[in-house]
């Protein structure tokens, strides 16, 4: 768009034409109809071609039995104790590959590089579950019922880990109308193949302003806020301190990348409530539960605002300059 008249030829032309550092550029013309011309669509629009495919290979097999067929129940129960378990064997890959003009980022709205990536795992597992009806058909208790389950899980590098996931639960209903429940649940979720091997590329963040921005008052410090010696933790020099300009689009760079060095994530979830079908309303049913849940080793993306609040003593975010 930086177009000045060719003295040649006194048609319009790219600057970068006319001095000969690029002879290709096509001047591109938005401002009447008809300005923009194939060539000059040739010359700035590129090719972004990307391929991918996911594969998952799974085997698995379950045997489940009531084994009141079998005689096998509590006294104090009408129905028999339920069982269940199995095994499983899965394959999870992912191959995803991007042309050059992908991985160099120079297409309109990419914000970076977008660059292929490629791996997978598997994980073998073992199961089992079970249901105990202890009573039923008694006072205060038309129905209790115990519930557990287990799933023993290996996967393969680069995890590399093996994990227990379990929960037991109770069902009671002292009358028909009313049940009331309670559960324990230790769940894990493994690292995705993308939190595993996405390649480190630079990308963009929104951050409302930048600390180390704008000019210094009297008592030396910039508009943004943050003194010399905090800003020095983000890579700002001396020189560069009291002249960075701020970011009127609040966007800035990151590096972000997926980590083969993780593991997977666990949390522990207690449950209580009640379930509410009183005879007298047909049709009516209120069910309230209340949640607990905690996560350890969460997998996720932190927000790049937050890391970067780690360099400035006072906890304010700051931006790695160049």
């Amino acid at each position: 768009m930086d177009v000045i008249v060719d003295p040649t030829s006194g048609l319009p032309a790219c600057r970068s034409a006319v001095d000969g550092t690029d002879p290709n550029c096509v001047p591109y013309d938005i401002w009447r109809i008809g300005g923009v011309t194939p060539a000059a669509l040739d010359y700035l629009t590129i090719p972004l071609f990307s391929k991918g495919d996911t594969e998952l290979k799974t085997v698995n097999v379950s045997l489940a039995s009531d084994l009141g067929n079998y005689g096998i129940k509590l006294p104090t129960a009408e129905d028999g104790i339920g069982v269940a378990f199995g095994a499983g064997y899965y394959e999870n890959s992912l191959d995803f590959k991007t042309d050059p003009n992908f991985e160099s980022g120079d297409g309109a709205g990419q914000g970076g590089p977008t660059i292929g990536q490629s791996g997978g795992y598997n994980a073998t597992e073992l199961f089992a579950e079970v249901r105990v009806p202890i009573m039923q058909n008694m006072f205060m208790a038309d129905s209790l019922t115990l519930n557990a389950s287990y799933r023993f899980s290996d996967y393969s590098d680069p995890i590399d880990e093996s994990t227990n996931t379990y929960g037991i639960g109770l069902e009671w209903s002292p009358i028909s109308d009313i049940k009331l429940r309670g559960s324990f649940q230790h769940a894990v979720r493994a690292p995705s193949i993308i939190e595993l091997y996405s390649a480190q590329s630079l990308g963009l963040y929104d951050n409302d302003a930048d600390p180390c921005a704008g000019a210094p008052d009297a008592n030396g410090v910039v508009s943004g806020g943050a003194t010399l010696a905090q800003c020095a933790n983000t890579g700002v020099t001396a020189a560069q301190y009291g002249g960075i300009e701020g970011n009127a689009a609040g966007q800035y760079n990151a590096l972000f990348s997926g980590s083969t060095d993780l593991i997977p994530e666990t949390a522990d979830s207690y449950t209580i409530g009640f379930v509410l079908q009183p005879q007298f309303l047909p049709g009516f049913s209120l069910t309230v539960d209340y949640f607990d849940i905690s996560v350890e080793d969460v997998i996720s993306l932190d927000a790049a605002d937050r890391v970067a609040e780690s360099v400035l003593p006072d906890g304010r975010s700051a931006v790695l300059q160049p």
